[in-house]
């Protein structure tokens, strides 16, 4: 926690409130099956973690397309599946750089 009279703002500070009912907290299984969330009083659900290895980008719920992204190292031209994109410049930078000037 931070000190009540700071003037500087702390934007994680509503995190905890807001994971604590939306995240998992992975674990080996053995820490499952000795009943460790018990003995620890956690809020947060744990879970056994698995095996990953084998798992790629089209195994993510919503993210399955896979583009050729290629940028050209001397004018630094980016391509999407070789159609040239022009990103259009931002109007504003939300959270930037002024609001973390701790």
């Amino acid at each position: 926690m931070s000190d009540p009279n700071d003037s500087r703002t702390m934007p994680a500070a509503a995190a905890p409130a807001v994971a604590a009912g939306t995240s998992l907290a992975f674990v080996a299984p053995a820490a499952v099956d000795a009943g460790l969330a018990g003995r620890l009083a956690v809020s947060r659900p744990l879970v056994p973690v698995a095996d990953v290895r084998a798992r790629g980008k089209e195994a993510m719920p919503l993210n399955g397309a896979l583009p050729r992204i290629d940028v050209e190292p001397d004018t630094f031209t980016v391509s999407i599946d070789g159609e040239p994109v022009e990103p259009a410049p931002v109007a504003e930078l939300p959270m930037a750089q002024r609001y973390f000037l701790f």
